[in-house]
């Protein structure tokens, strides 16, 4: 039992930190310089290329939720 859950805790953390990085990527000086800043409405524009900046869009809307994630994570952490 204490496996599963080290391996869930291992995971769930793996998925913050991920989203944390998806969230703080700056959309003028690191996405514009991809093609990664809005989606493209053209019929050439790639389907998958739109999905992650739709990714990107909606994972942007999760700021609050992750300050309170990260704070809980980090109080759990702390404990012996």
């Amino acid at each position: 039992m204490l496996f599963g859950f080290n391996l869930l805790w291992k995971l769930f953390k793996a998925g913050l930190l991920a989203t944390n990085a998806v969230t703080i990527l700056h959309k003028q000086r690191f996405l514009r310089k991809y093609r990664l800043d809005e989606v493209d409405h053209s019929p050439s524009a790639s389907a998958m290329k739109n999905q992650v900046v739709g990714l990107i869009a909606a994972v942007a809307y999760l700021r609050g939720p992750l300050i309170v994630l990260n704070s809980l994570t980090c109080v759990i952490a702390m404990l012996p």
